[in-house]
């Protein structure tokens, strides 16, 4: 009788790790035919990248486990792992930029991004999925990243500057507020007042220039400190027609002339030869008469000077009669003198 005794054959399969992780056990026998189960687990941010065996063909059973089978001959099983590479976005709202708008980013480590607001901005938030960071200046610097993530930045517009405005005012006439504070980019509003008879001649000052309506005035956009400066001048006086007219024999003259507003006009009156000056009337304001020069009142509008001549009448002498009675009694009264002189002269 002859006995036959079997040995079953059994092979090693050995296993080991490259990168962040680890694959048990390390080693391990297996019967011929027999299926070699692994444990692959990658540290952690890592993931496993491969599985391979020199002799067997190791696969994933989804669950950490890969297992090889039908083991026919040693094998050695090696595990790769690699660290994760996450993805971090960035938007930005309001006026400003976030760049760049993505980035990858692997386990552990931060994202850096470039903030930039626009001019007249700042940064009003900084939020999003990622871990909370650090701005400086404009640099912001994420914390440690362990998945895919991202950074939302908010813009806001800069609290505007407030500029003083000051106003003064040269001549008569005035102009309000005397200072005023405008934010930037704003226009400064006065109120320009001539006095009576004057008008606004010139504006100037530091501010930039702007609009006269009426008696409101309104600068350019104001980007500092400055002043606005109005000169008055009077107003061109008005000018007034004064004409004039002679009846009777003489003149007047000159026969026209302008005069402005409350000036008086003048004129020289000369009556013809045996002539005077009998009425000065028309509808400018009455005046005086010097000899012949003829002074209106203070004229306010074009009007009329009437001068009116009349004949001068001569004084005539008292006829003294000096017929034959009046001689008889004249000759008797000089006799009777002669003789009462002699008889005084006797006695």
């Amino acid at each position: 009788t002859v006995s036959v005794t079997c040995a079953t054959v059994s092979y090693t399969v050995t296993a080991t790790a490259t990168g962040n992780g680890t694959i048990t056990p390390a080693s391990q026998s297996v019967d011929h035919g027999d299926t070699a189960t692994i444990t692959v687990t990658p540290a952690v941010g890592h993931h496993v990248v491969s599985v391979t065996g020199d002799t067997c063909t190791p696969a994933d059973n989804g669950d950490g486990t890969w297992t090889a089978p039908n083991i026919t001959a040693d094998c050695a099983v090696t595990a790769t792992f690699a660290i994760n590479a996450y993805t971090v976005t960035a938007t930005a709202t309001g006026n400003g930029t976030i760049t760049p708008a993505s980035q990858s980013v692997d386990h552990g480590d931060t994202a850096m991004l470039t903030v930039t607001p626009a001019v007249g901005h700042h940064v009003d938030t900084i939020g999003g999925t990622c871990p909370s960071g650090t701005l400086t200046g404009t640099s912001y610097q994420t914390g440690a990243i362990t998945g895919d993530c991202s950074v939302t930045v908010a813009f806001a517009p800069d609290a505007p500057a407030v500029y003083v405005v000051t106003a003064s005012a040269s001549g008569n006439g005035t102009i309000a507020p005397a200072s005023q504070s405008v934010t930037h980019g704003s226009a400064a509003a006065f109120t320009m007042t001539p006095d009576a008879g004057h008008h606004v001649d010139t504006i100037s000052g530091t501010c930039p220039a702007g609009t006269l309506t009426g008696s409101s005035y309104q600068t350019g956009a104001i980007t500092g400190d400055c002043s606005v400066t109005v000169a008055f001048a009077p107003d061109a006086p008005a000018v007034y027609v004064v004409t004039a007219n002679a009846t009777g024999n003489g003149t007047i003259a000159p026969a026209s002339q302008s005069v402005t507003h409350g000036s008086a006009a003048t004129f020289t009156v000369t009556p013809d030869a045996g002539h005077h000056v009998d009425t000065i009337g028309g509808t400018c304001p009455a005046g005086t008469l010097t000899g012949t020069s003829y002074q209106t009142g203070p004229i306010t509008g074009d009007c009329s000077v009437e001068v009116a001549f009349a004949v001068t009448v001569a004084a005539t002498a008292t006829p003294v009669p000096v017929d034959a009675r009046w001689a008889l009694l004249l000759l008797a009264a000089l006799l009777a003198a002669a003789g009462l002189r002699r008889r005084r002269a006797m006695g």
